[in-house]
């Protein structure tokens, strides 16, 4: 029987919350539905603190929604990098939830692994590395590569931003030592995805992390309730 997953998506952009959606059930494969949600307030694309902050808000008014609905799925995924709200949510939902920002960091700084982030935000740079701060990887983290340009304009056109996003990968390869490349952002995942078979790293996307991260909980979940 597969697990219902809602994937909430803590912008207002419902084109990301149907990219992430059908990349998350390309990764959960047999095992999960995937069921997304998009906020009903915030920005179109989580750009710097104070989004990340109403992404924050967003995701306890969806939080208070599946609670008066008796939170109708077997796991929750928040869908930004900045992991907004999921403290706050955890406390509150009986399921199991992940968020996008610990699960990639994570996976990419496996056993120690070196890695490095690349991603279109500098506004929110300082925010990534407290995250990976928080996730205890910062030993491993060896550099956060940033594409120049207005974000917005970089992430509206899917060539530019493989083309940018894979000119920082081989800075990355040439100069600073990493074993993995992390691409930080739930709307860059689908480049992730186009540029993992060019390069020779390991390259971790936010959605796959997440899915991987979430179907090893449940397993768990379910394994204790089989030896109860």
């Amino acid at each position: 029987m597969k697990s219902r997953i809602l994937l909430f998506n803590p912008n207002t952009s419902t084109a990301v919350t149907a990219d992430m959606v059908s990349l998350a059930r390309e990764s959960a494969g047999a095992w999960a539905d995937i069921e997304g949600h998009t906020a009903e307030f915030g920005a179109p694309i989580i750009l710097n603190s104070f989004d990340l902050e109403t992404a924050g808000r967003a995701v306890e008014a969806f939080a208070e929604r599946m609670a008066e609905t008796g939170w109708p799925g077997q796991g929750v995924v928040i869908g930004a990098f900045g992991d907004p709200g999921l403290a706050s949510l955890r406390l509150r939902a009986p399921v199991p939830a992940v968020g996008f920002g610990e699960s990639a960091i994570a996976a990419a700084g496996v056993g120690g692994r070196a890695f490095s982030i690349v991603t279109t935000t500098p506004q929110l740079e300082a925010s990534i590395r407290q995250q990976v701060e928080h996730c205890g990887a910062s030993d491993s983290l060896r550099s956060i590569r940033l594409t120049p340009g207005v974000p917005e304009e970089v992430m509206g056109s899917p060539d530019r931003l493989d083309r940018e996003l894979a000119q920082l990968i081989d800075t990355v390869m040439a100069e600073d030592g990493s074993q993995a490349i992390l691409v930080a952002g739930g709307p860059l995942s689908a480049s992730a995805r186009r540029l993992g078979a060019r390069f020779a790293l390991p390259i971790i996307d936010p959605v796959t992390a997440s899915l991987a991260r979430l179907g090893e909980m449940l397993h768990r979940v379910q394994k204790r309730g089989h030896v109860g």
